[in-house]
Formats: structure tokens, C-alpha cells, sequence
């Protein structure tokens, strides 16, 4: 198989985990769960950014 390019892949992975909380994504609760703070961090994503996180985890 020849290589393929993840460029878009990468850079998506790059924004979800760069990206600095705004105050109106922050999680008001301190006692959120883990999976509370992961749905309100993929409420804020596009769905092609979620199919990108998807597509990386099953590789």
C-alpha cells in the first residue's frame, strides 16, 4: 500500500487538542465526569472533525 495523506487528519487532532476552553465551553461543574467533558468537547466540533478523531482511534 502506498502512503496516505493524513494531513487533514492531523491538523484536526492538532486543533481538539490545542484548543484552550472558552468560557462558554468550560465545564461550570468541577465534579463532571470524564465522559461529560467529552461530550461537551464534541458538542463544539464539526462532524467531519468527530469522523477524523473516530477514523484515528480504529487505525
Amino acid at each position: 500500500m502506498g502512503s496516505f495523506d493524513t494531513s487533514k487528519t492531523d491538523e484536526t487532532l492538532r486543533n481538539v487538542f490545542n484548543k484552550k476552553p472558552s468560557k462558554q465551553n468550560k465545564v461550570e461543574e468541577p465534579t463532571a465526569t470524564k465522559e461529560e467533558q467529552a461530550i461537551e468537547l464534541l458538542q463544539g466540533m464539526s462532524p467531519a472533525q468527530i469522523m477524523a478523531i473516530i477514523s484515528a482511534i480504529n487505525k
